[in-house]
């Protein structure tokens, strides 16, 4: 492809890098929730496979088991 075409995709891509990774820190949040499905990957790292996905609001339904292997 012609690089002329591409120079104000590629700008503008390294325009949205640099303002997404201006205040990563501050920007960064790190719930319950994303902690409980930590842990469940590294169980799975360590050999325990999950065969039921993360519980939905009502605890009564649970999501695929394919969340946790993405």
């Amino acid at each position: 492809m012609n690089l002329k075409k591409n120079i104000p995709l590629i700008a503008i891509f390294v325009l949205a890098i640099f303002l997404r990774l201006l205040y990563f820190p501050q920007n960064t949040y790190f719930g319950f929730d994303q902690a409980r499905d930590a842990f469940a990957v590294q169980g799975i790292l360590n050999g325990d496979l999950k065969i039921v996905g993360p519980p939905t609001a009502n605890q009564i339904f649970h999501h695929g088991v394919l969340y946790y292997y993405i």
